[in-house]
């Protein structure tokens, strides 16, 4: 199979109407339409719920719609805030989960065990490390310090190591990233990144964009792993 034509699709991917090519070439050689479930979303979010009632709707939803796509998912472990919000939307939706977990969460009472897979592991470092290693894209919730030092290593790693640009999607719901997207681009502006080298980052404010993107990243993951 042409390998030219997998790696081609890093730009055709974002015109409108490709999902809907490719699910037709699916059902042609497949005989119908590839199960997501072999790939997998890293979620990052928050072990506080928030102080809007916004924040744990949209996790709920979020991670009903993974399960019912049919999307793998892995978070953080713990069953606490949003963490523990988006794990049962995506475990009652049917969605595999896996939680990596730091002992001194576990010591403190915070591990989810009604997860699908829980691996409790030494420190914050290893766990990021195997969220990274695990997903085949990032999706970050609402969170604290602790999510936006996930998502910034998770960009960082995807930029250096990764020869596919993993989609990194940020749910700005309410709003909340917006600061962020703010110094993001006045670093752009102030020529210590450049916005071409980091466009697998999107600002999403919608359920119908985030999976869009998904399911769009899907296609192209699929040709890819051909």
């Amino acid at each position: 199979r042409d390998r030219s034509v997998s790696r081609g699709l890093g730009d055709v991917y974002k015109r409108q109407g490709i999902v809907k090519i490719v699910e037709c070439i699916n059902y042609h050689l497949y005989g119908g339409f590839m199960n997501k479930k072999n790939m997998t979303v890293t979620v990052y979010c928050g072990s506080h719920k928030g102080l809007s009632p916004t924040y744990t709707s949209f996790a709920q939803n979020f991670g009903t719609q993974l399960g019912k796509s049919g999307y793998r998912v892995a978070y953080g472990g713990g069953q606490l805030g949003l963490m523990g919000i988006i794990a049962n939307a995506a475990l009652d939706a049917g969605a595999h989960v896996t939680g990596i977990i730091p002992k001194v969460f576990v010591e403190t009472e915070q591990a989810h065990y009604g997860v699908s897979r829980l691996e409790i592991v030494e420190d914050m470092f290893t766990r990021k490390k195997k969220l990274i290693e695990i997903g085949d894209a990032f999706v970050i919730l609402p969170g604290g310090i602790g999510t936006l030092e996930e998502f910034v290593d998770t960009a960082d790693w995807v930029h250096i190591y990764e020869s596919i640009q993993k989609p990194i999607i940020i749910a700005n719901v309410s709003g909340l990233f917006d600061p962020l997207k703010t110094l993001l681009d006045s670093l752009a502006q102030s020529g210590f990144i450049t916005k071409k080298d980091w466009d697998n980052i999107h600002f999403c404010s919608s359920m119908t964009n985030i999976f869009s993107i998904l399911d769009n990243y899907y296609m192209i993951h699929m040709m890819n792993n051909a």
